[in-house]
């Protein structure tokens, strides 16, 4: 077995061992979705000879709804349904389909971000549970980002970034959103 695959069972384990901690959490479904993404995409590449990063837009952008509950079903199904599309008629342009992983990754990130400026603005206190997001999806935006760049050393990157997300992972099977929150200490003049 190459270091690649062991890299891509362990993070296919971890990912799914995630799921134990964030049950009964708003981000389940994100987790979920991390979780089923690889085999997915693995059983439809082996099975049927569909090529995985085809489907990467779809699964990024319902990881994006899930983060939210301001979207219909039925318009999720419908947008998910043009982003598949545009990824098949993309078919075998990989720079494209990185591109559109990248887009669609950032917007993960500025959400998350949102998310972390919002809980700072509720609670005055920093959640360890959306750093810790914030910046596994920093780490895959830099992954597509990588790639785009040099298509050799990005795929290098990809799997050193993967690596460095199992560690995440393996850290979101201890941590959730009910985690405790760090104070911010201000001081009056």
């Amino acid at each position: 077995m190459t270091i690649m695959a062991i890299i891509s069972y362990l993070s296919m384990l971890v990912w799914a061992l995630t799921l134990f901690k964030q049950r009964k959490t708003s981000y389940f479904n994100f987790f979920l979705i991390n979780a089923v993404m690889d085999p997915i995409t693995r059983i439809l590449h082996l099975g049927f000879h569909l090529m995985p990063l085809s489907f990467y837009p779809t699964f990024i952008l319902l990881k994006n709804f899930s983060l939210t509950k301001r979207y219909k079903s039925t318009n999720v199904i419908l947008i998910c349904t043009i982003v598949l599309s545009i990824s098949h008629f993309l078919g075998g342009n990989i720079f494209w389909l990185y591109l559109l992983c990248l887009i669609l990754s950032l917007l993960i990130f500025f959400v998350l971000v949102n998310k972390l400026i919002e809980h700072i603005n509720q609670t005055k206190s920093f959640s360890l549970f959306l750093i810790m997001l914030i910046f596994y999806q920093l780490i895959t935006s830099i992954k597509y980002a990588a790639i785009l760049l040099d298509l050799y050393k990005g795929g290098i990157s990809f799997y050193l970034a993967t690596i460095s997300q199992i560690l995440l992972g393996i850290g979101f099977i201890f941590v959730n959103i009910s985690t405790k929150n760090f104070p911010i200490k201000v001081e009056k003049f």
